[in-house]
């Protein structure tokens, strides 16, 4: 995907999200909500919505998932450590299998029932 794509497909979400009246907060506070919803971390593992960039082709995409997901595990650790690389795994409901989203590219959520724009 070429850069002036990727760029416009960025100010067309962030339009949607501003016609939405999507809240602004800062990456830090939306990690938090995320975070928040994991029932390892007392939460009730709810279900959220996350936009964010891929790092693979850096095309935007959009996963609904929730945080804690054990039923599907084949055994074993990660490999690396996916906190140091800023990397969050959540189970994408809609695939049906684990994802890493990049901190560092999330775009909006929606948590809570309340959708979130980084600003």
């Amino acid at each position: 995907m070429k850069l002036s794509q990727l760029k416009q497909n960025l100010i067309t979400e962030v339009k949607r999200l501003i016609k939405e009246q999507a809240v602004p907060i800062s990456r830090a506070d939306l990690i938090d909500k995320i975070k928040a919803t994991d029932p390892r971390n007392s939460g009730r593992g709810d279900f959220f919505t996350v936009t964010f960039v891929k790092r693979t082709d850096g095309t935007t995409r959009v996963l609904n998932g929730r945080l804690g997901v054990r039923r599907y595990l084949k055994g074993g650790d990660l490999p690396y450590d996916a906190a140091a690389k800023e990397l969050l795994p959540v189970f994408d409901a809609q695939k049906g299998d684990y994802r890493m989203i990049d901190l560092r590219s999330i775009i909006s959520a929606k948590v809570g029932g309340q959708e979130y724009i980084v600003k």
